[in-house]
């Protein structure tokens, strides 16, 4: 007797593709993008956007949001993630064996991955989180087949904090935006998406520094990222796609009257060829 059993390939050996259904009911604050502090293997601070994956350095995971290869997608506020939920459709993630395409990654790789449906009218959500956030998200059809999205959040700790506490005060804060365009195409799609950041941690001691007292301390990582992710099937079996990008990078770190700042902009264009035997 003879037994055959078929199946296809993974592309990944320990990738798990989580949805928004399934992560909105169990990730930390209803944040989706967090799931990924609830898996086997990820090390997570209880507030904070830092995770470690089967051990490694926090410093060694790769990021990305439709492919844009981003420095993070948590802010230090709660962990939020820098897209809202409305956008997101699943969460990929990756705690090994992956490929050689996320070759800096010691780690894990997070990627999110945006709605690819068109919704039948426009939708406005405003969100207020207190005492941390508040954020307008607005998406709309153009036709049958593209839609427009936009988005933008920004913290008050910053605002609160320094009335609440008289001595020594730690002033961590936040924002990010993003600006979506989907055309849907008979055979693929074109997304672009803009998306930018701004992590802030502000220390103010009421001794010495400048003529109020102040000392200053600033510490802030920026980026702002615009890309084009495609999918397009050519026939005879083949398809291409790729996310050209490029991302800009700045992070301040100040202490009194000495600084260090680093910019920079980072171009990338990954291009894939696939073609069915």
């Amino acid at each position: 007797n003879t037994i055959i059993i078929e199946g296809k390939r993974k592309k990944g050996v320990s990738v798990k593709k989580i949805t928004i259904k399934e992560a909105k009911s169990v990730a930390p604050g209803g944040d989706p993008a967090q799931i990924t502090k609830l898996l086997p293997g990820v090390q997570a601070q209880n507030f904070g956007p830092q995770i470690s994956v089967r051990g490694s350095s926090t410093q060694d995971n790769k990021y990305y949001a439709d492919g844009l290869d981003v420095p993070f997608i948590y802010h230090g506020v709660a962990g939020v993630s820098i897209l809202p939920e409305k956008v997101i459709d699943d969460i990929n993630f990756s705690a090994g064996g992956f490929g050689s395409r996320y070759g800096n990654a010691l780690g894990g790789v997070v990627s999110l991955k945006t709605k690819k449906e068109i919704p039948e009218e426009a939708t406005t959500q405003i969100k207020i989180n207190l005492p941390l956030y508040s954020g307008i998200y607005y998406e709309t059809p153009i036709d049958e087949s593209s839609l427009f999205s936009a988005s933008v959040r920004k913290s008050y700790l910053q605002l609160i904090l320094p009335k609440v506490l008289e001595e020594q005060t730690v002033i961590p804060s936040f924002w990010d935006s993003h600006i979506r365009y989907l055309k849907l195409l008979d055979k693929g799609y074109v997304n672009v998406l803009s998306v930018a950041s701004l992590d802030s941690l502000k220390l103010v001691v009421p001794a010495g520094g400048d003529e109020e007292g102040n000392l200053k301390f600033d510490i802030n990582t920026y980026f702002g990222a615009i890309g084009t992710d495609f999918s397009y099937k050519l026939g005879d079996g083949w398809k291409v796609e790729g996310v050209p990008q490029s991302v800009f990078t700045r992070v301040i770190n100040q202490f009194g009257d000495s600084y260090v700042r680093i910019r920079g902009f980072q171009y990338r264009l990954p291009i894939n060829f696939q073609k069915e035997m």
